[in-house]
């Protein structure tokens, strides 16, 4: 999966790798390259660091390695990035690389989840929230501090989440029942003891 790289020759490597493990050996650097107009050479330095592409190359690329529309997009985002040499321009392409990562690379994302009826709603939200978002695991937990119960922002802060993200995830808590608000404090309700 590209979205997890910073640097666009690792997000080619590895897409190659991949397509060549799922389809076999017409996916190779040499095929790449062809593809692009340049030499398998030229291709092999820029790969290696020592050498660029141009977008025009990217977006051949992108056609061979089968990328959709927003990794296509991605890969001229990480090519932006790592060309600039602006750095206030420099930080603003690398926060946008992480808003992206940070939206394709959660769970979600990556799996499919079908509603399922469930008699329990309780238990079906609880099992969705805490497995669908790693985060919710750790957020439920040190609601059991009472440091963190009066300080959500203070929370978000020590975890390094965006305040929006936790808000979600204590409200998805408190769908399931295992979060309460009394008094200003989130709290961890017997319910979450009592689960099966």
């Amino acid at each position: 999966m590209i979205f997890r790289h910073l640097s666009y020759r690792a997000a080619l490597r590895d897409r190659l790798e991949e397509l060549r493990r799922e389809r076999g050996r017409s996916f190779t650097q040499q095929a790449l390259a062809v593809q692009m107009g340049v030499q398998k050479t030229y291709l092999s330095a820029v790969l290696a660091g020592r050498g660029d592409l141009n977008p025009d190359h990217l977006y051949l690329a992108a056609e061979f390695l089968e990328l959709d529309e927003a990794e296509e997009n991605f890969l001229h985002l990480l090519w932006s990035y790592e060309r600039c040499r602006l750095r206030s321009r420099k930080q603003s392409l690398l926060t946008r690389i992480r808003l992206v990562q940070g939206s394709r690379l959660r769970t979600e994302t990556a799996i499919r989840v079908d509603k399922v009826s469930d008699p329990d709603a309780g238990e079906s939200a609880l099992s969705t929230t805490l497995f669908l978002d790693p985060w919710a695991s750790i957020v439920l937990t040190a609601f059991s501090v009472s440091k963190w119960q009066s300080d959500v922002g203070g929370l978000a802060a020590a975890l390094g989440l965006e305040p929006r993200h936790l808000n979600d995830i204590v409200e998805a808590l408190e769908r399931a029942g295992v979060l309460a608000q009394k008094g200003g404090r989130s709290l961890t309700t017997e319910r979450l003891w009592k689960l099966p």
